[in-house]
């Protein structure tokens, strides 16, 4: 299957992992069409395990559509996150439960985010005896609620299963409108939620910012960040040319002179 051109330069991508994980969500479910899929990725099944591969973030947000719909669930990104499989988790998780302690985590996720996808910023910051993750969708067409939901789950499951079994959420905001299914966040998070706000944040308590990672694996973790660190240098080119095209065009149209040669 041969894909329709798309300009990297300009288009958000997330990691095929994370498309990949959904995939299997919806076998265990039994509801996978691999040829659908294969339609609305345009990738082939085997081409989403290669681990450099990226999917563009619309294609992935359509993915998700389609699986509230085949599963009839509108909470189908809050359960899809909560399955854990060391095996199909990507690149980043690696680095994630690979590190010394959750503050280091916290770190490396917040700084390899854009390999997970590029159409949502994460940011982080810590206000008195609160650590607050931030999650902002660049524009308003790349906020999926099922992908967001699948997210909160995942980082609240993963490192539950990983490293500290007791964590909560002291509170979390989230992006979307309440839905019809949202006792199922306060269920998951074990903190308040508070509906339709500017952005999504998940505040918990900075003490477990020291927590040790059990079971690092050292070896692992040095093979894996060279990896992404690599795969990051090489996005951040990409961006920096995006930049520099994006700079000149407004620089010309401001002078009313585009000079199409020069771009």
């Amino acid at each position: 299957m041969t894909t329709a051109p798309t300009d990297t330069t300009t288009t958000p991508f997330v990691a095929a992992s994370s498309t990949l994980a959904l995939v299997h969500y919806l076998d265990l479910q039994g509801v996978l069409d691999s040829r659908r899929v294969e339609q609305l990725t345009g990738l082939d099944m085997p081409a989403l395990e290669d681990p450099d591969r990226r999917v563009p973030a619309e294609v992935h947000y359509r993915l998700w559509d389609f699986a509230e719909r085949v599963t009839g669930d509108p909470a189908v990104g809050l359960n899809a996150g909560q399955i854990i499989d060391p095996e199909r988790m990507g690149l980043v998780g690696h680095v994630f439960f690979n590190c010394d302690t959750l503050g280091e985590a916290v770190t490396q996720y917040v700084r390899l985010h854009r390999l997970i996808n590029e159409s949502v910023t994460l940011s982080f910051e810590q206000i008195a005896d609160q650590a607050i993750l931030t999650w902002q969708a660049d524009s308003p067409e790349h906020y999926c609620r099922q992908d967001m939901d699948r997210t909160l789950a995942a980082a609240m499951c993963r490192t539950r299963h990983f490293i500290y079994p007791d964590i909560k959420a002291e509170w979390a905001e989230i992006a979307h409108p309440r839905p019809n299914y949202a006792d199922k966040y306060e269920t998951l998070l074990k903190g308040p939620v508070t509906f339709g706000t500017a952005t999504t944040r998940l505040a918990f308590n900075n003490r477990h910012l020291s927590h040790p990672i059990p079971h690092r694996n050292p070896y692992v973790y040095s093979a894996v960040l060279r990896q992404v660190n690599g795969l990051l240098a090489r996005l951040q080119t990409r961006r920096s040319f995006r930049r520099k095209i994006h700079k000149l065009i407004s620089r010309q149209m401001s002078t009313e002179k585009i000079d199409a040669d020069t771009l």
